[in-house]
């Protein structure tokens, strides 16, 4: 059995419109069940010490987002396990899960590896791949992977504290890419890339921070769409128009992509709005015909 000495998460942030200062889910949770909690962002002196008072064996490390130095890492005698949503070493960084789905990965998982100073370069004790389903947006892949994380952990956590755990080095390779935190820039769709791509960006940037483009001057978040590829191909005198333009067939909104694609827009939210389905939002435009995103 894994007794759970203390929790370390982040400081209090302000949230919502009034900026109430909130703890995080985790503390919320921690301080619930009466374990002591520790705030920090970074592990500077003051949470070594507090650290240091806990005499836990092992530390265990979800997407804490900061670097450890040398002490840090030799606070515990059997030093830190990270719980990391890829397959390491690919996707090494803050945002493995929104890049993989970005990039259009058919397969990802989880490992558990030991913390080193690198970033995500420890030897691993574990690894549980996945494949991506065609639907799931980062909110549903996150949630999936940290059901696998918890049950890889159930298994790797008694065989440490019985030192029969083994460790694997990482194999590097060329191949293998850095996952940066997208950002609202790199959010933004461009439709002279392919409906799939187009997709691919939606869904990873699902619920945080939101693909989004630019009509009239204001920006329009999508939340869900979808290429058109298959029974959804639309007839060749449909596809004679300008990329970003938007029309309906009736049942569909649909919106001229690169390569002759086409994406289907279902979930959208314009500025000021609440999230609305695409066929109730163009229902509602004045001029349907003109509608063309920059």
């Amino acid at each position: 059995m894994v007794e759970v000495m203390a929790v370390l998460t982040r400081q209090d942030a302000p949230v919502g419109r009034k900026k109430v200062m909130t703890s995080s889910p985790v503390a919320q949770i921690a301080e619930a069940a009466g374990i002591t909690t520790i705030k920090a962002n970074k592990i500077n002196e003051d949470v070594i010490e507090q650290l240091l008072k806990v005499q836990a064996e092992l530390g265990v490390v979800v997407a804490f987002g900061s670097l450890f130095d040398d002490r840090a890492l030799k606070l515990f005698k059997k030093g830190w396990l990270n719980v990391h949503y890829s397959l390491l070493p690919d996707w090494r960084g803050a945002a493995p899960v929104q890049n993989a789905l970005i990039a259009g990965d058919k397969v990802t998982g989880v490992t558990l590896f030991k913390l080193d100073a690198g970033m995500d370069t420890g030897a691993m004790y574990s690894q549980v791949p996945t494949v991506i389903e065609p639907d799931e947006t980062g909110a549903d892949l996150l949630a999936r992977l940290t059901g696998l994380g918890i049950s890889a952990l159930n298994e790797v956590l008694p065989a440490i504290a019985s030192d029969i755990a083994t460790l694997k080095q990482q194999l590097e390779t060329d191949s293998a890419r850095i996952a940066h935190k997208p950002t609202r820039e790199s959010s933004r769709i461009n439709f002279s890339r392919s409906a799939v791509q187009i997709e691919n960006l939606v869904r990873g940037s699902n619920p945080e921070p939101m693909a989004w483009a630019e009509l009239k001057d204001e920006p329009f978040r999508i939340l869900e769409a979808r290429a058109a590829t298959g029974s959804n191909t639309v007839n060749d005198s449909e596809l004679q128009k300008s990329n970003g333009q938007v029309w309906s067939d009736s049942s569909r909104i649909l919106v001229q992509c690169a390569e002759g694609t086409v994406l289907e827009l279902r979930v959208v939210q314009p500025a000021s709005k609440k999230p609305m389905a695409a066929t109730d939002w163009f229902r509602g435009l004045n001029e349907p015909e003109r509608v063309t995103f920059k």
